[in-house]
């Protein structure tokens, strides 16, 4: 049975168009994550703001979900700049020293202006 949750952990709204996060046995399936602070909901002006704020954000979905960011076994990461992938990597290790499997892909733009988004397959066993 799939469990669908928000990102704190609790039912998604029926009205809403996705899931935080999907765990279907053991595994789960983190939705793309942005960088909006989630209490101000501010987009930090940098690159690396957002980037830190992204990762703090999928930490917080994946902890109240009831995973373990240890756990992470595959990331797949959108950016605006790819001439920013060399700080983003430094960064990314510090939240994810689990070394996960990973994607980062350059696209032209992402929703809201923001400048990198992350989604995430975490093991839950």
């Amino acid at each position: 049975m799939l469990k669908r949750v928000n990102a704190q952990g609790g039912p998604v709204n029926p009205d809403a168009p996705f899931a935080s996060a999907v765990i279907d046995g053991d595994v789960m399936y983190v939705s793309g994550t942005g960088g909006r602070d989630p209490e101000t909901r501010e987009l930090p002006a940098t690159f690396l703001g957002q980037a830190e704020q992204v990762l703090k954000n999928l930490t917080r979905v994946i902890v109240n979900a009831g995973g373990d960011v240890d756990k992470v076994v595959k990331c797949t990461c959108f950016i605006t700049d790819m001439s920013q992938w060399g700080e983003f990597n430094k960064l990314f290790h510090q939240y994810l020293p689990c070394q996960p499997a990973r994607s980062c892909i350059e696209v032209k733009a992402l929703p809201g202006g923001m400048a990198i988004e992350i989604e995430a397959i975490v093991s839950m066993k």
